[in-house]
Formats: structure tokens, C-alpha cells, sequence
């Protein structure tokens, strides 16, 4: 390749002639955006069809930015019908949750923002939030979580495999204290991982019961709101696609600390960015807000009302909820279901629906 001599593992670590750290280096919002676009257009039929677009947690954050981009002098609203934020969006919707890691302040300087990508060279997978520990890479948490919904769903009353071999993990692979000194069924290990609050467990929690502090093994209670067997199916439905392995940083850097105020900067420019029509979205919003971010994104949805044209929008808000349970709870128990539904009965057919 080029005259250059390569090992074989760095042989199957070269593509087009470009090293993958390079490669996925440049997997930033322009590509989303552009991807995202492929399928709208595809789901509008010619014009045929109306299209809402909406997210969750940072699909919520590439949701507005969407609607502000601008595709060859084509706005992105524009293809719209209306916007759905769920438990995410710009405007520092994470501010809180972000605190104490490096995506807690935006690029303020190109400089800063082309030492930050040329870093990604070497390390290019990772997500926003609290930093893995050292020597834990991304994909382990993918393949964890993955794992252990196979045996919570194939053999949940069984003793769990990981409680059995904690002390074998990578240390930091799990939070200090989140496995009890008793024996657990597998079923309870997914539960006890699912409803933790530690670092980045927060962003997978979702209210699915509680630990049975009896018997041999403990065992694990589900419900009311959801079940370890129902979301472990969602982990599973497909094989590895639960959770990314293979997360590109370049993305949640775009976004977060280059795009945060859907405003032209000279980072944003020096980047290739193109947030150039906030100010023209007019579309209507709905936003959900859980117990994450702590009153964050709804006040980061006044934020995007205020530096836009949108007349219409509706804010609902459940501290209760984790962030994956507005995916995950049973219909009759998530405010979600209950009130997007009319939102996008009104939408798509024009008439006003029955509230939650």
C-alpha cells in the first residue's frame, strides 16, 4: 500500500488508504445530517407523504439541527412536518449531565476545535458524557449489556454469570457497589444495571422494578412501568445492536461543542458546518423532558423557541421517569405515549385527539 510495509493488524486497520482513526475521524454531523436526509426525502414520496422528524436523548440534539442545516441552500424544515424532541436537544439540554467531562463548554476557537478532531486520529470512538475509566474501551459496555440480556432472557432465574465472575471484569467496567454481596439470578443483574444512576448507567435507566432481597439467588421483581425481559428483547432484537460498539466521538463533538446554538460561527465554518436557518423554522415542537437532565431540556426548548419562528409547542415533563423510559414503559404508565400520540394525530391528520 504505497510502498509502506504494514503488520497484519495494521493491514486490517487501513481503508482506501486511510487508517480508521482517520477514516471515522470525519464521521461528524455533515455525514448524519446528509444520511438523515437520504431518508426523509425517501419517506416523503415526492411530497406525497408528511414526515416528522424526532429523537431520542441525542437523536433529540441532531433533531433541531437538522431542521436548521442547510443542504445546498435547501433548508431542512422545509421538508418537515413538525419536530420531536424526546429527553434530549441544543441549547446546553445536557448541561447538567455533562459537568465535569470534556464536553461540558463548547469550542470557543478553531484552534481549539482542529487540536480536538486531530486527537481523534488515535481515538475516535467514544460518547459524550462521563469518561470510560482507563483500559475500558466503548465496545465493552455494548457487549456487556448485549450479553447479559441474552442470559436474563435465555436463563433468568439462573445465578448470574457476571455476578460470578465480577472480580475477573476490567476494574471500573461496573460501578462500585451496583452488585450486592449475595448471589443474583441473571434477571436481576440487567435490573440492577438498568436502574442504576452511576455515571453514564444514568443515560440506560429505565424503571423496570426493583431487587428481592430473599431466597438463593436474589431474584428480581419487574414493574409496573416496564420489565427486564421487555427491554432486554429491544437489546436483542437485533444481534449487536442494543448499543453501539463503535460510537463516532466526531459526531457528539459536532453537535455538542461546535453546534450548540444552531448559530454560524467561525468554527462551525472553519468545520464545514452549515446551521444556517434557525431562525426560519417555524415548525410545530413537541419535547419530553424525564428526571436527567434536571430541568434542562425544557428550558433548552424556550431557548430554541425563542431563536426561531416556532409559534406552536408543546412541553411535557415526567422527574420520575429514567431516560429510557419513555421508550420502554407500558403505554397505560408513560406520559410519553400519552401525549405525543394526540400531537401527531393532530399532525399527520389535521384533527385534535383525545389528551392523555
Amino acid at each position: 500500500m504505497n510502498g509502506q510495509s504494514f503488520t497484519p493488524v495494521e493491514a486490517s486497520l487501513v481503508f482506501e488508504g486511510q487508517t480508521v482513526g482517520s477514516f471515522v475521524s470525519q464521521w461528524g454531523a455533515k455525514v448524519a445530517l446528509d444520511d438523515i436526509r437520504q431518508v426523509v426525502l425517501a419517506a416523503r414520496d415526492g411530497g406525497t407523504r408528511k414526515v416528522i422528524l424526532g429523537g431520542h436523548s441525542m437523536g433529540a440534539v441532531t433533531t433541531p439541527t437538522y431542521a436548521a442545516w442547510d443542504f445546498d441552500g435547501h433548508p431542512g424544515y422545509a421538508d418537515l412536518e413538525a419536530l420531536v424532541l424526546i429527553d434530549g436537544g441544543q441549547f446546553d439540554a445536557f448541561a447538567k449531565f455533562l459537568v465535569g467531562t470534556p464536553f461540558e463548554k463548547p469550542w470557543t476557537t478553531v484552534a481549539q476545535a482542529e487540536a480536538a478532531i486531530a486527537g481523534l486520529v488515535s481515538a475516535p470512538f467514544g460518547l459524550a458524557g462521563a469518561p470510560l475509566p482507563d483500559g475500558i474501551e466503548l465496545w465493552m459496555v455494548g457487549v456487556l449489556t448485549e450479553i447479559g440480556c441474552q442470559y436474563a432472557l435465555r436463563d433468568p432465574q439462573d445465578f448470574s454469570v457476571f455476578w460470578l465472575v465480577a472480580e475477573l471484569l476490567p476494574a471500573g467496567l461496573l460501578p462500585p457497589g451496583l452488585l450486592p454481596d449475595s448471589p443474583i439470578t441473571n434477571e436481576a443483574f440487567m435490573g440492577l444495571l438498568f436502574t442504576s444512576s452511576e455515571s453514564m448507567l444514568a443515560a440506560l435507566h429505565v424503571d423496570v422494578g426493583h431487587l428481592v432481597e430473599s431466597g438463593f439467588p436474589w431474584s428480581w421483581h419487574n414493574g409496573p412501568r416496564a420489565t427486564v425481559p421487555e427491554v432486554c428483547r429491544t437489546f436483542t432484537h437485533e444481534p449487536g445492536n442494543g448499543l453501539e460498539w463503535y460510537y463516532p466521538l466526531r459526531l457528539d463533538m459536532d453537535l455538542l461543542l461546535a453546534l450548540g446554538t444552531l448559530q454560524p460561527t467561525p468554527v462551525t465554518e472553519a468545520l464545514g458546518l452549515r446551521p444556517y436557518h434557525l431562525k426560519d423554522v417555524n415548525l410545530p415542537l413537541y419535547v419530553f423532558e424525564t428526571g436527567l437532565s434536571q430541568g434542562d431540556v425544557l428550558r433548552a426548548a424556550g431557548r430554541l423557541i425563542a431563536a426561531s419562528k416556532i409559534h406552536r409547542a408543546e412541553l411535557w415533563s415526567d422527574s420520575t421517569m429514567g431516560h429510557f423510559d419513555p421508550l420502554a414503559d407500558t403505554p397505560d404508565l408513560n406520559l410519553f405515549v400519552q401525549t405525543v400520540v394526540p400531537f401527531l394525530t393532530e399532525i399527520t391528520t389535521g384533527l385534535v385527539s383525545a389528551g392523555p
